[in-house]
This record gives structure tokens, sequence and C-alpha cells, in this order.
């Protein structure tokens, strides 16, 4: 099927005021994968989750670099509101090209790093899903939004959850940080107290 004609009928039969206001704010919270950065930072601040958290943050920007400045520049594809520019936008025209969606291709790389990264421990069942059910409900928005084509959203997906899993299991490989260091007891402090003035 034609994907313009696709993206048509999205626009003619599923559009509501719900969500509109859905879609408007899965594009507002991910805008420079800021919402993805925001949980890898809180990550990152937890003991227990700091690999998981800084393995988010790199999957992020890597994801956002070769979607962007490398693939987004090698394809140069239009934007579906470019091609039918007539047809009204629920947001401002993003900036860059259509090929990957970097929208999809950060949220699933984000998605992705979380759910590979199992030392010291895995991250929450419900944390895991969660990041997944937003990255797809993120990569419907772009095309809900008339700013790209399934396929760059298929093709963003596949590749952040490539980059995303490359980089969590690099991450379970990265050396643990050495254990703090305890002073020695002191032999002395297990003597008695005593006092130098004479007995009364």
């Amino acid at each position: 099927m034609d994907e313009l004609a696709l993206l048509n009928a999205i626009q003619e039969t599923w559009r509501t005021p719900l969500l509109d206001g859905l879609m408007i704010g899965c594009a507002w919270i991910t805008t420079a994968g800021a919402l993805w950065l925001l949980a890898g930072a809180i990550l990152a601040a937890l003991p227990s989750y700091r690999r998981h958290g800084v393995a988010v943050i790199l999957a992020v920007l890597v994801a956002s670099a070769v979607a962007k400045l490398i693939l987004g520049e090698v394809f140069q594809r239009p934007r579906p509101c470019d091609v039918a520019p007539w047809v009204p936008l629920l947001v401002d025209r993003p900036f860059g090209w259509s090929f990957p969606s970097g929208h999809a291709t950060t949220a699933f790389a984000a998605a992705a790093a979380l759910a590979t990264v199992r030392v010291p421990r895995r991250a929450p069942r419900w944390l895991t899903v969660a990041f997944f059910i937003l990255a797809i409900l993120i990569g419907f928005s772009r095309v809900y939004l008339y700013v790209h084509y399934p396929s760059d959203v298929l093709a963003g997906a596949l590749i952040g959850l490539i980059l995303g899993g490359l980089i969590g299991a690099v991450a379970n490989h990265w050396p643990r940080p050495a254990p703090a260091a305890t002073r020695p007891e002191d032999p002395q402090d297990d003597r008695e107290p005593h006092s130098d003035s004479p007995a009364q």
C-alpha cells in the first residue's frame, strides 16, 4: 500500500481531539530525546542502576547522531508533510529529513539499552515494559502527526534496537567500581580507657 495514502487514511479516519492531544504530548516530551535523557540521569543517580542510566544516555546520544547526522543526510528523504504541504500539521515541521525517524530511533535505543543491561541486576520489569510501550506510542505518533512515513518509524525502531542492545551489552562488561577502602582497626582501640590521675 502507498505510504502516503496510508497516512491520509489515518488523518481522515483516526483523528480525534483526545488522540490529537496525546500525540502532541508525545512529540513535546521527547523533543531532542529530553525524556530519555532525564530518565537516564535519574537512573544514573541511583547506585544500583547507575550502569543502566549511563547506558540509556549513551544509547540516546549515539542513536540520535546516527539517525540525524549520518543516515538522514545519506538518504535525504523528504517528509510526508513536504510532499503534501496542504495537510494541516498539529506540530511545527521538525528539523531534518524523514528517514529514519529520530524519535523512534532514540526511543527504542533507550528501551533496548535498559532491557539489555543486567549488571549488577536487571531493571525492574515494569520499567522496561513502560519504556517499550512509550517507544511504540512515540513511533505511532510520528505517523499520526504526518511528519514520518511508517517505514521511517520501522527503520528507526530497528536501528534503535540494534544500537541500544549493543550499548547495553557493552555496559555489562564495564569494570565495576572498587569497593570503598575501610580503615584498619587500631589495636589500641580495644584497650581499656585509663586515667593518669592517682587513685583516690
